[in-house]
């Protein structure tokens, strides 16, 4: 658009949009706390959401749509909306990997104390 001096900006705070929101031509919206049920962007726009969800999120000619959450111990952490399944899958991994190696060494643990000759208890 041309006769606008700067780009616009939206701030959306405590919301739950169930259409859509268009953003193109450098605008920047910034969602915190707020469910969403589809996001266009296009044209260099800007989406930041924080503590957010969004159903479906479209993109495109250099639009960037943000994913973040204000954790306690690190601040607000963003990364980019695709690599949240990514993301996702990493952490259920890891925490499978701790899952496991806690009950191998349990079962070791458990193991060490029997005595090497005594038999095992019959039920």
């Amino acid at each position: 658009m041309q006769g606008l001096a700067g780009s616009p900006e939206f701030h959306i705070e405590h919301s739950a949009i169930t259409w859509r929101l268009t953003l193109g031509y450098n605008a920047s919206a910034w969602l915190t706390s707020c469910s969403i049920a589809e996001i266009s962007a296009f044209r260099n726009a800007s989406v930041f959401l924080i503590d957010s969800s969004a159903a479906h999120i479209k993109t495109k000619d250099n639009a960037t749509v943000l994913v973040g959450w204000n954790l306690p111990l690190f601040g607000l952490v963003m990364m980019h909306y695709t690599l949240v399944p990514i993301l996702q899958a990493s952490i259920v991994m890891i925490s499978i990997a701790i899952v496991v190696i806690f009950l191998v060494y349990l079962f070791r643990k458990t193991r060490r104390k029997r005595a090497p000759g005594a038999p095992a208890e019959a039920t």
